[in-house]
């Protein structure tokens, strides 16, 4: 769960995988765009998925009552 600012909420990051993007750099580059491909997919954070943006940040601190 990463905090979004722009929904102010906790949100579970969205990752999409891009088959036809993959299938396209294993053929045409013999798997080695296919392997960077991964890797990037892997290391990316993710997007929010209420609001699309990747502004993630930490979230307030409660306040007492």
């Amino acid at each position: 769960m990463k905090y979004c600012n722009n929904c102010e909420k906790m949100v579970e990051p969205y990752h999409r995988f891009n088959w036809g993007a993959f299938i396209l750099l294993l053929i045409f580059t013999l798997g080695i765009g296919a392997f960077i491909y991964l890797i990037y997919h892997v290391a990316s954070s993710g997007s929010c998925p209420m609001c699309n943006s990747k502004n993630w940040g930490v979230p307030p601190k409660k306040k007492n009552q």
